[in-house]
Parts: C-alpha cells; structure tokens; sequence
C-alpha cells in the first residue's frame, strides 16, 4: 500500500507538484532499488511535521525542502517558485551549505546521481547498500520518466563507469538535462591534473608552503607554480610526464561562459569565465564577468570542488577579491555602488556581518515591493552567509512576512517551518 505523502506534504506547504513528485512521494521511492549516493528518503514522513527535523534553518536555502538524502547529510531538495512549483532539484551541502542544481526534474537529478556514483574516482562513505531482491533498478523509473529506453540509461551510466566521464557528459547535455551540474563538471574535468588527486596539506608542509593559499591556488590553476616547484613536484611524484599539469583552460572558460548566460546566480560560471579571460591577458573582460556576478550568492561557488577558495577571505567571493586587485585601473572614482563598497570595507566588522546588515537595513526599509523585499532578506542570510545564528529569526519571519504579502505562500509557508525548526533548536 503507497504512503500518500504527497496530499500531505502539499496541503502544508500550499505546494503544486507535478504527477512525476506526486507518484515518486506516494511511493514509487519505495518501489526501486538504488545503489546510488542519494537513496535514503526517511525526511517524507516528517516534511508534514510543524518544526521538520530534517530542515537545517540558516543553512539550506529557504525555499527548499529536503526529499532524499545520502545518509551522510547531504539532500537533494526541491526548490519552490514563487507559484507553489519545483523549480529545479539542487544538491545541498551539508558541509558548508554549498547548492549545486542537479536538474529540471526529480528523474534527472537521480539519474545524474546515478551516473556520479558510478565513477571510478567517485568518493563514497560507509557500506554501498546491497540490492534488495525483488526490487527493480531506480533506472526503470527514471528511464520512463525522461520518456527513453533503460539500455539508453545504462549506455550513458557505463561511459562514467569506465571512467569515461567526457563521453558521459555530453550524452547528457544532448538531451538537455541537468545542465548546471553538466557544466560544473566538464569544467571540473577541464581542469583536473593528477596534481589535483595528490595533493594534500602535508605536500604543502613538505613543499614549505602554505595549503590554504599558495599550493591551493596551484590546484586551481598550474600555471600559478613557481618555476622552482615544479621539479621539486615531479620528485616527490617519482614520475618524469611533462604534460602532468596540463589543464584545458579555453575549455572550462567556454563552458562557464556558456553557463553565466544561461543564469545569474550560479558564482562558479561567473569565476572561472573571469580567470579564463584574466590569465589570458584580457583583464578588462575578467573584470566585466566577475563585476556580472559579483551578487551572486557565495553557496554557488562550488570553491572546493574547483579549488578557487585561496582568494583573500576579507573579500567574502572569489570575483570580489580579483576586483579588488586592480580597483583602481577598472573602477573609476564615481563609482560608489553601495554593495561594492561594503565588500570593500574591511574596517566595519567582518565579512559576514557587514554584508548581512547591509540586506538587513535594505529589507526594512519603507515602501519596497514585498518580491523585492524577499529577495533583501534571501540575500541577508545567503549571500556571503549570516554568522550571527539569533538574526535567522528575523531573518526567516522578514522571508515569510514578504512572502505573505507577495502572495507566494507556499514560499511563506516553507520559511515558518525553517523559523519553527530555528526555535526548537
């Protein structure tokens, strides 16, 4: 007999799900076997609760429940529109509360899973769970879901698992599905070189270099080694490859501008697209794209993925701190947009609060739209991050106050559950 979490789950939040969530929450979860990272769905009997325990308010986005897990912290969740509709399903990070959108659709984001679990480099914790006599693979759902045939799935989730990931990719972005995540990692590959896989704070120590900054910008770009490291490098490697730092820096720029066309509030696009034209010369170009996403949230950076968090931290974002290198050539002396200038301000308090209270002042001021008055509170708690866990208070009622007003309830709804959960806490 199927649970009917679906009718519950949408009377609590106001929520419009497609037949796709609906059948998937009554159910169909328990139907399938997966082996995948994302297979443990215990949230959906507590999504209808008044306080969820499965939410982590002031650090998953406040407009996105967790449906399903990998036992380890990690949820992908639904991101609701301003119509009570999923949006997008975005992997969120319990680690450091980073987002990633994983697809359109429920099936693509499982079936990106699918394909991420079965890569030869893929890290996995604790025991895979074993399949379950009886039980088909998550891939029939999945594969009826995108409207193509098991064998197509299969082919596309063997190329990841002969570890070639390339041919993978570009099977995927063929059909147009999960295209943030695609493009994350086709810059990812771009860049990787075994240095990458080796490296770790003890090579640094050995290398009487810092980890954090030096040897970690070297991570995200070999051609920032000085020339008196790379023999020292090839030694401890005990290998003599000439092209082992190699990386394809035109190809991870002409994905990451393909992908800051195609949205705004994804940093990573914004920050390589930049490098790309900066260390090619063209700084004026660099400057322009990181200056496009300089509002863009720092929980879109995925800086540890591409190794670009050795920017200098007082600047809160990888595109602020290259901004901020070469202020006086790029910006000229009218320039004073506010923003900019908090980022700049390192005199009043740390990154984390004076950014925080620069939205928080612009939140309560008079006369704003209530959808421009949500988006000032958003960015108050996820822009560069909020600190201070007693403001998620405001923070949260600021959201479900402007939502309310703006007539997105189900957005309201969601952030009283986040402000419920705060409390209990």
């Amino acid at each position: 007999m199927k649970d009917r979490w679906s009718s519950a789950i949408c009377d609590r939040y106001q929520l419009h799900l497609s037949e796709e969530l609906r059948e998937w929450l009554d159910g169909d979860w328990n139907a399938f076997h997966s082996t995948s990272e994302f297979s443990h769905y215990a949230s959906l009997s507590t999504l209808p609760d008044a306080a969820p325990q499965n939410l982590w308010p002031g650090f998953m986005l406040p407009d996105t429940l967790p449906i399903v897990g990998n036992r380890f912290g990690d949820w992908l969740c639904m991101r609701i529109n301003e119509q009570g509709g999923v949006s997008e399903i975005v992997h969120w990070y319990h680690g450091g509360g980073d987002f990633l959108p994983f697809g359109i659709t429920l099936a693509e984001a499982l079936f990106y899973d699918q394909c991420q679990s079965s890569r030869p480099d893929h890290a996995t914790w604790g025991e895979v769970v074993p399949r379950e006599d009886g039980k088909p693979s998550i891939l029939n759902w999945i594969a009826s879901r995108l409207g193509v045939s098991v064998a197509l799935l299969e082919e596309i989730v063997a190329s990841f698992r002969a570890g070639q990931v390339s041919d993978g990719l570009e099977a995927i972005k063929s059909f147009g599905w999960c295209q943030a995540a695609v493009a994350r990692d086709g810059i990812d590959l771009a860049l990787s070189t075994p240095l990458r896989v080796q490296a770790d704070p003890k090579l640094a120590t050995r290398l009487g270099v810092s980890w954090e900054q030096e040897m970690t910008s070297w991570l995200f770009d070999t051609s920032l080694i000085p020339n008196e490291y790379h023999s020292k490098l090839q030694e401890m490697r005990g290998a003599d490859n000439p092209t082992w730092l190699h990386q394809n820096w035109d190809e991870a720029e002409r994905i990451a501008v393909e992908a800051m066309n195609q949205r705004s509030d994804l940093a990573w696009a914004f920050d390589i697209a930049g490098w790309g034209a900066y260390r090619r010369g063209e700084t004026s170009v660099a400057n322009e794209r990181w200056l496009k996403g300089l509002r863009a949230s720092l929980f879109s950076d995925q800086s540890t993925r591409l190794r670009s968090h050795w920017f200098d931290n007082r600047m809160g974002k990888f595109s602020a701190a290259q901004l901020a290198k070469n202020v006086e050539q790029f910006f000229s002396e009218d320039f004073k947009d506010p923003y900019w200038m908090t980022l700049l301000n390192h005199e009043a308090g740390g990154i984390h609060s004076r950014v925080t209270a620069y939205w928080m002042k612009l939140a309560a001021g008079s006369s704003i739209d209530p959808k421009e008055r949500y988006d000032l509170w958003y960015r108050a708690g996820w822009d560069v991050g909020c600190h201070e866990v007693p403001l998620f208070e405001s923070i949260l009622h600021g959201l479900e106050e402007s939502a309310t007003q703006a007539g997105w309830q189900s957005r309201a709804s969601i952030a009283a559950a986040y402000r419920a959960r705060l409390r209990r806490r």
